[in-house]
């Protein structure tokens, strides 16, 4: 016999999001799900695209409800989204306005949710239930499908409610950067609001200003959920911005001096989560305090050699990390990077990430990144590839500057200097398309 659990576990009377300048309730949330829940067209897989976080949030749990599964995407480029429709007949496109319509098989949620009508009835889901499928982020190669039954997304929100929050019981607002499909995004700003007394701004929040504006309508605690490539820009905006109580960060490694600039912004504590599509969020650090990770005690760590797998009672099976770890003698850990991350050239071994961090410490360098080419000649195959955001350097003062600080067997060549990295709403770069940035200037310095 399977168990069914609630789908809220909220009083009715909290603020669970702010829309378009309304405080929604839980019931009027209730309420709005019912609709939604009954409009929904007859699939069983829907392609949520919806921009809007508490549209996607109403969305995400509609087709729940429903029994149906949702589809989270990698990205929303039209070509993403067009293999997605093709690869079956079984699923629909899910919006809330932003989408061109696809013959029959899409549905525009907003005119289903306009409705104010109070609900007290907590829908009951089955632990078992296939929820969603999201992916992996395709940032060292293709993205993968991982399958989200509802019993992990529910206890998953609990433990990390229990680490990323100060009190799950407090009131507290909380403003994200990060696209609800993403699974960090998924975990924080939709699953969280639905069990701790957390109020989820639903606007655009990507840019600086907009961030500000998000903020200084939350009345509450604050809490801001971000990526480094985010807080590099807010840090940078110059602008003054309402005390939050914590900056969560995650994606990608938040070095010491970044941390103590977000915390100065904000007059805030940062904290980094560690985790990965197929299990979450897993791990925390106080990035400015110390440099070792600590796991969530609902996680079980084994080692095989250089490996590291970690299960818990939530997930259906246990999960092999694609990070080195290099443990402590107190159980926590320091991130020593992805296989993929090392290279070794002429007999000596260095990280990726080292070698960007060492570009994006030059001063003028807006954005960089790193990396060693897929396919390469047997000549090309010991060196590394850089494009960088520097608008008032040159390739060559880029080089000069990096041969300061790093083994010259490491330098980058070609270096290429570009108006923008092309960065997903996460923050991450796919391989393919830094790849193909180099392979269209081969003529960079």
């Amino acid at each position: 016999m399977t168990a069914e659990t609630a789908l809220l576990a909220r009083d009715l009377d909290d603020i669970i999001a702010i829309s378009r300048g309304q405080r929604i309730s839980c019931r009027i949330f209730l309420g709005q799900l019912r609709a939604l829940t009954e409009s929904l067209p007859d699939f069983p897989v829907a392609i949520n695209l919806c921009e809007d976080r508490y549209a996607f949030m109403l969305g995400f749990l509609a087709a729940i409800v429903r029994g149906q599964c949702n589809l989270l995407l990698p990205s929303h480029q039209p070509g993403v989204i067009r293999e997605a429709m093709l690869a079956s007949n079984d699923r629909y496109v899910l919006h809330d306005g932003g989408f061109s319509a696809i013959d029959d098989f899409e549905f525009n949620l907003r005119p289903a949710i306009t409705t104010q009508f109070a609900s007290s009835d907590i829908p009951k889901i089955d632990d078992n239930q296939l929820a969603a499928i999201v992916h992996t982020s395709g940032s060292t190669g293709d993205s993968t499908q991982i399958q989200k039954c509802w019993r992990t997304l529910r206890k998953g929100t609990e433990i990390n409610a229990a680490y990323l929050l100060e009190d799950p019981a407090e009131r507290v607002g909380l403003v994200a950067t990060v696209p609800p499909g993403h699974m960090y995004g998924l975990e924080t700003s939709i699953l969280l609001p639905l069990f701790s007394n957390t109020q989820v701004y639903s606007g655009s929040s990507l840019f600086p200003r907009d961030i500000q504006a998000a903020l200084e309508q939350m009345t509450e605690k604050r809490i801001l959920v971000s990526t480094p490539t985010h807080l590099r820009a807010i840090v940078n905006s110059q602008l003054r911005f309402p005390d939050v109580s914590r900056v969560l960060s995650a994606t990608a490694p938040l070095t010491q001096d970044a941390a103590r600039a977000v915390e100065q912004a904000f007059s805030a504590e940062a904290l980094e989560v560690y985790g990965c599509s197929e299990a979450g969020c897993l791990a925390y650090r106080w990035v400015v305090k110390q440099p070792e990770w600590t796991f969530f005690d609902a996680f079980r760590v084994t080692r095989h050699g250089a490996r590291v797998c970690i299960d818990a009672d939530h997930l259906p099976e246990a999960v092999e990390l694609a990070d080195s770890l290099e443990f402590t003698e107190d159980g926590r850990f320091l991130l020593k990077g992805r296989d993929s991350d090392m290279v070794k050239i002429g007999g000596k071994r260095g990280s990726l990430a080292e070698l960007t961090n060492r570009l994006l410490a030059i001063d003028g360098v807006q954005d960089a990144i790193v990396f060693q080419l897929s396919t390469a000649s047997e000549d090309s195959e010991l060196r590394l590839s850089a494009l960088v955001v520097a608008p008032t350097l040159t390739p060559k003062e880029l080089r000069m500057a990096l041969a300061e600080v790093i083994d010259p067997v490491f330098l980058p060549r070609p270096i290429r200097c570009v108006d923008a990295l092309p960065r997903s709403n996460t923050g991450k770069l796919r391989k393919a398309e830094l790849e193909k940035i180099v392979g269209n200037h081969s003529s960079a310095a």
